[in-house]
């Protein structure tokens, strides 16, 4: 509250009406945009609580898994393939593509590729990254047109022989290692 003359302990104080009416009509001001920010915070808390609700609901049916166990799911996948992309140019050597003294130079080109792979750190880095695959992939050549045979030229039929139905795949329980 605005004081126009303050007055020690005990005694009374002089106030300005107008910047007294002015104070009052501030704080009514505030008080009602507080109820609306009361229904605001309700309405909120009531949607934190939905969302926490839905979270349990997709943990039960087993949709949503704990951090940390994904983070070392993750962890565990990219170990495994960057030991297998470190592996290229030994199964190269030994496969006869590349010389012994060829293997240093791909196991460069290899760790370059690690290198810049741990360097992304977003999904747009992984989407920049992207375009230069695909400017590398070997262009597609044109089928060439087939000439049409002429009646002189064309070979007898052969018996047809049917062809054994394929077999489904055979339904496995278990995963073995």
């Amino acid at each position: 509250m605005p004081v126009a003359k303050k007055m020690p302990r005990g005694q009374a104080s002089l106030f300005d009406l107008a910047a007294v009416q002015e104070w009052r009509e501030r704080t009514n001001a505030t008080k009602l945009s507080s109820n609306l920010s009361l229904e605001q915070e309700r309405a909120r808390l009531t949607r934190a609580q939905t969302e926490k609700v839905e979270r349990e609901n997709l943990r039960r049916a087993g949709e949503l898994l704990p951090r940390d166990e994904v983070a070392r799911a993750g962890q565990a996948y990219t170990a495994a393939w960057a030991s297998k992309v470190r592996g290229i140019p030994r199964r190269m050597t030994q496969a006869g593509f590349i010389t012994r003294d060829q293997e240093p130079q791909v196991a460069a080109i290899c760790r370059e590729i690690l290198i810049e792979i741990a360097g992304w750190k977003t999904l747009a880095d992984v989407e920049d990254a992207a375009p230069a695959v695909e400017t590398t992939k070997p262009k597609r050549r044109k089928a060439k047109k087939k000439k049409k045979p002429t009646p002189s030229s064309t070979p007898p039929p052969a018996a047809a022989v049917p062809e054994a139905p394929a077999s489904p795949p055979p339904i496995v329980d278990e995963v073995q290692p």
